[in-house]
């Protein structure tokens, strides 16, 4: 299995019903394009959360590439007041109705609030802490205002050709001078194999395309609960590590034998969270007891 991007990687290992509904499905009527794409735009809290997170991050890491103060008390507050926002309409509107290209999974998939009261409060709570401590990273990481012979970028999009594959990746930040060039990848949990993986994948590609010395490639993960800084290193020739992620595991584990290379076995938290449930025959049926109901 090729993957376009280390987040489609992350989506199959997640689940392959889900990365096959985001990635490889593609409708043919007109309508059920339109429902597809609003599907898409839906995200689970934690999603949510981490999607609000990043987009208040890097408005703060332009801002101070340009010259202005990183002000991450307001950009707290601001991202934790469009992540409550986006909570209270999506329960107000009706499941599906997009609210600027946002849209709790959770409420498309008619759960109650009441059994999310902990995801939201916790949430709530992190976000400007999360923020905070990008800050501290950055900070720390020793990232400066853009100036002659030193560049940074948030958000930064790379193509990366492979073969006859054009990947498209994203750096959540990026800096470059003669010394040296650094990526950073902002992660709202812990770190895993997984995210490792991707940061070697962002330095691999700055290596092949731009032919930038390994030895002045500098990747690091930071957990922005935590504020833990992990070092990332790329190099060209690895040796395996006979190693999986917690994810990857769960994965294998979850898997069956079976004609679907795409089947999954249902999970309670993951179906209630994902986008895709109302198309998937593999999820839990007490997930969406309307559509269950009108199966039977």
């Amino acid at each position: 299995m090729k993957f376009y991007t280390p987040t489609a990687r992350k989506e199959y290992l997640r689940c392959p019903k889900r990365f096959y509904f985001r990635y490889l499905f593609k409708p043919e009527d007109p309508t059920e394009k339109e429902q597809h794409r609003s599907l898409r735009k839906l995200y689970g809290i934690r999603e949510l959360a981490g999607h609000l997170i990043h987009g208040a991050i890097a408005g703060e890491v332009r801002a101070y590439a340009d010259g202005n103060m990183w002000n991450y008390e307001n950009a707290g507050k601001r991202c934790r007041e469009r992540f409550l926002d986006v909570v209270c309409r999506s329960y107000a509107e009706e499941p599906g109705v997009l609210l600027d290209d946002l849209q709790l999974a959770e409420a498309y998939n008619g759960c109650g609030i009441q059994e999310l009261r902990d995801d939201i409060t916790f949430w709530r709570d992190v976000i400007p802490i999360m923020i905070e401590n990008a800050w501290r990273a950055c900070f720390t990481l020793g990232l400066q205002q853009s100036k002659s012979g030193y560049s940074l970028f948030a958000e930064h999009k790379v193509e990366h050709k492979i073969g006859d594959k054009t990947h498209h990746l994203v750096f959540d930040v990026m800096t470059q001078s003669s010394a040296r060039s650094m990526v950073i990848d902002w992660k709202t949990h812990e770190i895993d194999n997984e995210d490792i993986y991707q940061v070697q994948r962002y330095l691999r590609c700055l290596h092949e395309t731009q032919g930038i010395p390994t030895l002045r490639l500098f990747g690091f993960a930071v957990n922005l609960l935590t504020e833990e800084i992990t070092s990332i290193t790329y190099n060209p020739f690895p040796q395996s590590t006979g190693g999986y992620s917690a994810l990857a595991q769960r994965a294998q584990s979850t898997r069956v034998t079976t004609q679907d290379p795409y089947h999954a076995s249902p999970h309670v938290s993951l179906c209630r969270r994902c986008p895709y449930a109302a198309l998937c025959p593999d999820r839990v049926t007490s997930v969406l007891p309307e559509f269950d109901a009108l199966a039977a």
